[in-house]
């Protein structure tokens, strides 16, 4: 894995995301985490909406769990670390941390792995992939 320093993209909390008392519903980090692992991919020069196109292979989430810290309410903006806890073939671990102003709010970590679309089974990823998948920057703990 790169040693380059986390991916950072941002978010700023709408108030679709949030429950009546103004505080975000727990569903939406999940989706922050989803759009930062997008982010990074992108900036690896991997576009997510094209890439399985001319592919037989899909990425699903296998695993998720969330750590709640502290919670965000509506108009803040959020900062979204996303890096690489492990990889291998077939499975990448990601985490995404997500913070407001300096305060670490929550982590989102997934299990995402390779598979074949027709057979549905998990396969290596294909090495163009696989490389980009070792150059992402590492999780921060």
């Amino acid at each position: 894995m790169s040693t380059t320093p986390v991916g950072t993209s941002y978010y700023k909390v709408c108030f679709g995301d949030t429950d009546a008392g103004g505080v975000v519903y727990h569903a939406r980090y999940f989706e922050m985490a989803e759009r930062g692992r997008n982010a990074l991919m992108e900036e690896f020069g991997v576009p997510v909406g094209p890439l399985f196109d001319d592919r037989e292979i899909a990425l699903v989430l296998r695993r998720a769990s969330l750590e709640f810290i502290k919670f965000a309410r509506y108009d803040e903006n959020l900062r979204l670390e996303t890096g690489i806890l492990k990889t291998n073939p077939a499975r990448t671990r990601w985490r995404t941390s997500i913070f407001n102003a300096r305060t670490l709010l929550c982590k989102v970590d997934v299990e995402i792995v390779c598979i074949d679309r027709k057979s549905k089974t998990l396969i290596p990823a294909p090495s163009d992939l696989a490389d980009v998948f070792q150059r992402l920057p590492e999780a921060r703990p």
